[in-house]
């Protein structure tokens, strides 16, 4: 694997989670994300959101890369973005509402709903920033497609 392209897709994967996140959680939707709970913070502690990104991102890339099938960086990002949204967004949220009674439905739906569109968006991020697909083709020499 090419530590190079891992690298930077994860620098730029984490850096439009932060933006969309921070306009999303921050700015947008503020009110439906933050109800008064009582367990909320007022601002996100930036020493663990940034790390706490970057090893989410730092998966996301590395399986990116380990499973591009081929086709467009567009359609690539969006299909490997699309799943992953449906494993930490969906899953991930519908799983907390039944354990946690801070939130109603509405907002782990609504959480989820922002996830299939936020991680396809960072998947397409990702393919453009690490290259892969190339447009042409993904496969190489050694992998029986011809030459």
């Amino acid at each position: 694997m090419n530590t190079t392209k891992l690298l930077i897709g994860t620098f730029v994967g984490t850096v439009v989670a932060f933006i969309l996140d921070y306009l999303c959680y921050g700015l947008l939707l503020r009110d439906v994300f933050m109800p008064a709970t009582g367990c909320e913070r007022e601002w996100p502690d930036f020493v663990w959101l940034i790390p706490g990104l970057l090893v989410i991102l730092f998966g996301f890339t590395y399986i990116y890369l380990k499973g591009v099938e081929g086709g467009s960086k567009v359609q690539q990002g969006m299909r490997y973005g699309f799943i992953f949204a449906l494993i930490v967004g969906v899953g991930y949220n519908l799983m907390m509402y039944s354990l946690l009674t801070s939130h109603e439905l509405s907002y782990y739906l609504s959480d989820a709903v922002y996830n299939l569109v936020k991680w396809p968006i960072i998947g397409i991020a990702v393919a453009y920033a690490t290259g892969v697909p190339k447009t042409d083709s993904v496969r190489d020499k050694g992998s029986g497609g011809g030459q």
